[in-house]
C-alpha cells in the first residue's frame, strides 16, 4: 500500500485496519489534531477533554450570572 501523503510504502496490515497513511504521516496528523485539545476540570465530574473553543467559553457561567 502507498501512503496518500508521502507515497511511501506501508504494511498491508495497516491498510486493513483502515489507515491510508504511513506511520510517520499518521503521527504528524495525530499530533496536529491533539494541539487543538485542552483538558479542564469540571465541578463534581473530574477532568474533561474539550476540542471546541466555544464549549470552553460556555463552561464558566458564573461570570454571566450576576445579580
Amino acid at each position: 500500500m502507498q501512503c496518500k501523503k508521502c507515497d511511501n510504502q506501508f504494511s498491508v496490515d495497516r491498510a486493513m485496519l483502515g489507515y491510508t497513511t504511513c506511520l510517520d504521516c499518521g503521527e504528524q496528523d495525530a499530533t496536529q489534531v491533539r494541539l487543538g485539545w485542552t483538558v479542564v476540570p469540571l465541578p463534581k465530574q473530574g477532568y474533561t477533554r474539550i476540542t471546541n473553543v466555544e464549549e470552553l467559553k460556555h463552561l464558566n457561567q458564573k461570570s454571566l450570572a450576576t445579580g
